[in-house]
């Protein structure tokens, strides 16, 4: 297997950047996520690695091989569509084995090959078929089995899942690490569903405009985005507008919001200024509801509105001209036109300059 190393890649299609000097480091082993909003340039980033593009500028490495000019066949990585890209006419058999009837290996070894993916995933019993025969989930893993029988060094995953159900969806992401873990294979993988990403990955590389905003563990860009983009693509959270009126150190500020109130949060941009308009990114999920609460950063408002989600019951909450989500036990949550008074820890208020901000 082998790692992959992107060196500051640069595509252009006319006057549309779509990657602007995107560096990434992938290590041997890992699912790496390219997680990002349609258009942010991730399915470009992989077409770059599997060489279906060639950047204008930068170079691409996997393993200690420079194939930034190889052809696809070349790099021995293997790729999965999001539309499965299955041979309509030909059976289950035949789509698995295209690649090596291509590469003209003996009918032992393609017969070989084809029953050991097959019964890797589960799919051994539908050999005979075709594909309109198959239900979306087993042409997906017909299409995963297509692309591992070639024992790639990488696998590209091109939002493999999209066409799913959503309780496919769930299963086929504990399949996929399975299999990786099984393989031993390096996985990239394309989505624009942060839960899928976060779920399924050891890195993740959050996009936008063709542009890497951060690289880490799910953990590390969810705990700490580091730039407001990230912190409200990933995850639900609510936004407030306001300006620092008093600079604590310690990494902390105060911001002065409408309606008089103020909240003290954590500076995530570093040298926020007193006077500068900044954004509040705050996740409902960290907000603390009850009545002991005392002191900074706790308020009151009413209920506008009360979403049982089964688990948790997600509230809508008017403070003082704002509207604040946050989640709430359901068995004890207020109901719409009731009051309830909740605590932001301040490491949990993310404080971000806005852009413009003077």
């Amino acid at each position: 297997m082998a790692g992959i190393r992107l060196e500051s890649v640069t595509k252009r299609f006319g006057n549309t950047v779509a990657l602007d000097r995107v560096s990434l480091n992938i290590s041997d082993g890992e699912i790496f996520t390219l997680l990002g909003p349609s258009g942010c340039g991730k399915t470009t980033t992989l077409r770059v690695i599997a060489g279906f593009e060639t950047p204008d500028e930068g170079r691409v490495y996997i393993g200690s091989r420079d194939v930034t000019m190889l052809k696809p066949y070349e790099r021995n990585t293997a790729m999965v569509f999001q539309n499965y890209a299955l041979w309509p006419h030909m059976r289950v058999f035949d789509n698995i084995a295209y690649g090596l009837k291509l590469r003209k290996l003996p009918r032992s070894e393609i017969v070989r090959r084809v029953r050991w993916a097959a019964e890797l995933l589960e799919i051994d019993h539908l050999l005979d078929r075709y594909p309109h025969q198959l239900s979306g989930g087993q042409q997906q893993r017909v299409a995963v089995a297509r692309a591992i029988v070639t024992e790639p060094e990488v696998l590209l995953m091109d939002e493999p899942l999209s066409n799913l159900d959503a309780h496919l969806r769930l299963k086929m992401r504990e399949e996929i690490v399975r299999l990786q873990k099984r393989l031993g294979v390096t996985i990239v993988y394309v989505t624009h569903d942060q839960e899928e990403a976060l779920s399924i990955s050891h890195r993740v590389a959050v996009m936008n405009r063709g542009r890497v905003e951060q690289v880490g563990t799910p953990m590390e860009v969810y705990e700490k985005p580091a730039t407001y983009f990230v912190a409200t693509f990933i995850g639900r959270s609510t936004v407030l507008d306001g300006r620092v009126s008093e600079v604590l150190g310690s990494g902390m500020v105060r911001v002065a919001l409408e309606g008089g109130l103020s909240i003290v949060g954590t500076d995530m941009e570093g040298g926020l200024r007193q006077g500068e308009r900044v954004k509040v990114v705050i996740r409902p999920e960290r907000v603390k509801v009850g009545h002991e609460y005392n002191g900074e950063n706790v308020f009151e408002g009413k209920v506008s509105l009360a979403m049982f989600l089964g688990w948790r019951t997600q509230l809508k909450v008017e403070v003082g001209g704002q509207e604040i989500t946050i989640y709430s036990d359901p068995r004890r949550a207020p109901l719409p036109g009731q009051p309830v008074r909740f605590y932001i820890d301040p490491e949990e208020a993310k404080v971000y300059r806005q852009a413009g901000s003077a």
